[in-house]
């Protein structure tokens, strides 16, 4: 249930506020863009006039500047911003995912080999390539 529905609804009197269970929701992941923090502040306001709590400790607040790039570090849906970033992050955790099966890898003939592939597919190269669609390349990446 995406919560701008909920607030529509809310706002047009469609949804009981008592005894619907729809509304017991969590959400993650809400992006808002405000040019001041003053419009962050007044989009939480908002928020608790529709009885929409924002969690404070899991809240974090990003700022965009020219002259720094401290938001290549944020994390967004588990992948950070910055593409190089992310993809050093993403070869690191694939790492661990295939070092976390190593005694497969070295079962020999007690796994079969299409078995492997199935895993190294689905445990590994899944870490590795999340949100890969995202990824900017350099022209020089894009030639390699």
């Amino acid at each position: 249930m995406n919560v701008l529905y909920i607030i529509a609804n809310r706002w047009c009197g469609q949804i009981n506020r008592e005894n619907n269970i729809l509304e017991h929701i969590a959400v993650d992941d809400i992006d808002f863009i405000g040019k001041k923090g003053a419009d962050v502040n007044s989009i939480e306001k908002t928020l608790k006039t529709h009885c929409l709590k924002v969690n404070i400790d899991k809240t974090e607040h990003t700022s965009v500047r020219k002259d720094s790039e401290d938001w290549k570090t944020t994390k967004k849906v588990g992948s950070l911003l910055g593409s190089k970033e992310d993809i050093e992050h993403r070869k690191h955790l694939s790492k661990i995912a295939f070092h976390k099966l190593t005694n497969i890898w070295k079962s020999g003939y007690k796994t079969k080999q299409k078995t492997k592939i199935k895993l190294y597919n689905s445990l590994v190269k899944s870490v590795l390539l999340y949100n890969c669609g995202i990824w900017a390349l350099t022209k020089t990446e894009k030639t390699d």
